[in-house]
């Protein structure tokens, strides 16, 4: 759920708009396999489902720049909605899946909303597919923008990556009740490659569906200077987490993170070097959408 803002995060700090496709591989390692009973979890796709995902996302960001606070940033609140659909399902169980951008908006009155929503709106109509197998690994993707959306081609790629992590990476081992185990999963989006560790602890488990803790371990940024030269990040660091329900012949799983950020790098602009700082506060929900009544 966080890489796509922690990669939009960096590129804002690169200050880039380049087009971007978002790529991502991960690595699962168990820590702690959990009580007895053990079962291998494994995502169960059936060919057809359809189910609808709404994410909401709030953002505070403070930046700092030579020792000077410039003034509290408020993201303002944004919704999107997307359905999947699992278009087919291999004789392994690996599934391949679409996904279409139904409505992307921001609320509220400030000024903020009235300049993001126009750029949010040629997100509509932005589809694509990729490839999961039930590990929730994913294999392939492409993603095709809507001639209005060209222009808006990093937020295209972060949702791109937002679709491939609706499934959770899952350990290879049978694992029981308090079994922990952790991913490193990497990214590569508008240029910048960042590395996540993440923790997962299984709380319980009924049937397909599984009840999850979330920890955000660590996160390592990119070397800047191939986007703007002179740049460089000095120190990341990373926290926070949150619950998640996770079912496992579902397509969208339900959870709300809470997490903080802090970034320390430095311009060497014309001989003279500038230090900057940005802390940044975000929740993310996810859940499926409530159904339509007419």
């Amino acid at each position: 759920m966080l890489r796509p803002l922690l990669t939009a995060a960096c590129a804002a700090l690169a200050l880039a708009s380049t087009a971007a496709h978002a790529q991502s591989s991960s690595s699962v390692t168990l820590l702690e396999p959990g009580a007895a009973p053990r079962q291998a979890l494994r995502y169960r796709f059936e060919s057809g489902r359809t189910e609808t995902a709404r994410m909401d996302t709030t953002m505070q960001l403070t930046m700092v720049a030579t020792g000077v606070q410039m003034p509290v940033m408020a993201a303002t609140p944004i919704a999107i909605e997307i359905r999947l659909r699992t278009a087919e399902v291999a004789a392994d169980g690996s599934a391949k899946l679409q996904f279409e951008v139904l409505s992307a908006a921001a609320s509220g009155d400030s000024g903020a909303a009235a300049q993001l929503n126009p750029t949010l709106a040629t997100l509509k109509g932005l589809s694509g597919t990729y490839s999961l197998d039930p590990r929730g690994q994913v294999t392939t993707s492409q993603t095709a923008l809507p001639g209005a959306a060209l222009g808006a081609a990093p937020t295209a790629a972060d949702i791109e990556e937002q679709m491939q992590q609706m499934a959770l990476p899952l350990p290879a081992e049978a694992v029981g009740p308090g079994a922990r185990w952790r991913a490193v999963q990497q990214t590569s989006a508008n240029g910048l490659e960042v590395t996540q560790t993440t923790e997962y602890t299984l709380r319980s488990r009924n049937g397909e569906q599984l009840e999850l803790d979330v920890k955000i371990v660590d996160v390592t940024l990119p070397d800047l200077s191939g986007m703007v030269p002179g740049a460089s990040v000095s120190s990341a660091t990373m926290s926070g987490g949150g619950p998640m329900t996770v079912n496992l012949a579902g397509l969208v799983p339900r959870g709300a993170l809470d997490v903080e950020m802090a970034i320390s790098m430095s311009l060497d602009l014309q001989g003279t070097s500038q230090a900057m700082a940005m802390h940044m506060k975000m929740k993310q929900a996810i859940a499926p959408a409530a159904a339509k009544t007419n």
